[in-house]
C-alpha cells in the first residue's frame, strides 16, 4: 500500500500556490482578475485551479478564511497588550503588512465575500 503523506504534501503545495498567485493577481489587478491570470499567477493549468477551486467565490473565500487566519496569527505573536499603544500600533502595522497581498484583497470590500466574518475576527 502506498504512503498518501507525499501527494497530500504535493497537493497543499499546489493549493498554496494558487492562492498565492490568486492575492498577488486580485491585488494588482482587483475585480479584473480572471481565473486564468490566477493559473498563470501560480504557474498551473487553468483546470488545475478549478480542480482546487470549482469556481471564484470558492477562490475568494478560501483565500479570505486564510488571510484572517494569517492576520489573526500573526497580531496574536505581536503580543500589542503587553506593550505602549505606540510600540502595540507599530507591531500591529508590521504584522498586517508581513501578510502581504492577501491582506490587500481582504481590505477591498468589493472583494470580500463575507465581510461580517472579517470585522468579526
Amino acid at each position: 500500500m502506498s504512503d498518501p503523506a507525499p501527494r497530500q504534501a504535493l497537493q497543499q503545495r499546489v493549493a498554496t500556490a494558487i492562492l498565492d498567485g490568486a492575492a498577488q493577481i486580485f491585488a494588482l489587478q482587483g475585480a479584473q482578475a480572471s481565473m486564468s491570470d490566477v493559473a498563470e499567477a501560480a504557474g498551473v493549468a487553468r483546470a488545475t485551479v478549478y480542480r482546487y477551486f470549482p469556481n471564484r467565490e470558492t477562490l475568494l473565500d478560501e483565500l479570505a478564511r486564510a488571510a484572517v487566519s494569517d492576520v489573526d496569527a500573526r497580531l496574536e505573536s505581536a503580543r500589542i497588550d503587553e506593550v505602549t499603544p505606540e510600540e502595540g500600533i507599530a507591531r500591529a502595522v508590521r504584522a498586517l503588512v508581513d501578510v502581504g497581498s492577501a491582506f490587500v484583497l481582504l481590505a477591498r470590500d468589493r472583494l470580500r465575500s463575507d465581510p461580517e466574518q472579517f470585522e468579526r475576527k
